[in-house]
């Protein structure tokens, strides 16, 4: 997934956020009719990008990371997967079948929702981490990581900071950044 590595800041932003916001501009600013579907397409843009994304920078900088202090990938891909599956799901719920189902259904997939945020939180954990230690080359405390998990979680604002030194490291592919 070298698109993630090598994308700016500018079009990730542009993509991920801007495609979620399509339809509220559209229905709202310019007064379009804006059909369901629209809104469940836009959220799984949305989702499925910032999943692709934090699946791809967790992927290609755990490879970077020395083999004595690597992480276990081994929860990354399948939260990612269960939050992108979670979210799509109730999407399609809501937009195809309306508010009455939704009702219904709400309370189980409140509890699913829960679980597929912890899944997100632990895949920008894990990028974070990750990054500082590739960075560093070596173990790194909460103290090195914590501002760029809150950069993560903060998407709007941190992809800004991040990407371009995403893009820096992995500039030339056979140099490993130290």
């Amino acid at each position: 997934m070298r698109l993630f590595l090598d994308a700016k800041a500018w079009q990730l932003f542009v993509v991920i956020l801007g495609g979620l916001y399509l339809p509220s501009f559209l229905g709202g600013v310019l007064r379009i009719h804006v059909p369901p579907a629209m809104g469940i397409f836009t959220t799984i843009i949305y989702i499925g990008c910032l999943a692709g994304w934090l699946w791809t920078l967790g992927t290609e900088l755990n490879k970077r990371v020395p083999a004595e202090i690597r992480m276990d990938p081994r929860y990354l891909r399948p939260g990612l997967i269960y939050a992108f599956g979670i979210f799509t799901l109730s999407s399609t719920i809501r937009g195809l079948f309306g508010f009455e189902v939704w009702k219904t259904v709400s309370p189980l997939f409140t509890l699913l929702q829960i679980f597929a945020v912890v899944c997100i939180l632990y895949a920008m954990y894990f990028v974070a981490k990750n990054l500082a230690m590739v960075e560093k080359q070596e173990e790194v405390k909460l103290y090195d990581y914590a501002g760029l998990m809150l950069l993560l979680y903060l998407f709007p604002i941190g992809v800004w900071i991040i990407q371009p030194r995403i893009n820096e490291m992995f500039k030339n592919e056979d140099k490993v950044y130290a």
